[in-house]
């Protein structure tokens, strides 16, 4: 199998929680990253945020900037 798809998540309103949980459960995605200025949102885990119910490992970062600093993505998607 290739490497997946790796994507950032900018925006975890209702549309990016929606997306997030399209996108991990795809086996040709893997969800790296994710963005929210929200300060309730930051520094929590994209899963909970995103209403998974279950954690993906992935921190709710407050900028791009830094969502990128450390993790290769070959995708960011912005909503």
């Amino acid at each position: 199998m290739e490497r997946p798809i790796y994507v950032i998540q900018y925006g975890i309103g209702a549309i990016g929680s929606a997306l997030t949980r399209l996108l991990s459960a795809k086996k040709w995605v893997k969800v790296v990253g994710a963005v929210d200025v929200d300060k309730e949102k930051v520094g929590k885990d994209l899963g909970v945020v995103a209403g998974l119910g279950r954690r993906l490992g992935v921190g709710v970062s407050p900028s791009l900037e830094k969502a990128l600093s450390g993790t290769e993505a070959d995708v960011v998607v912005h909503s």
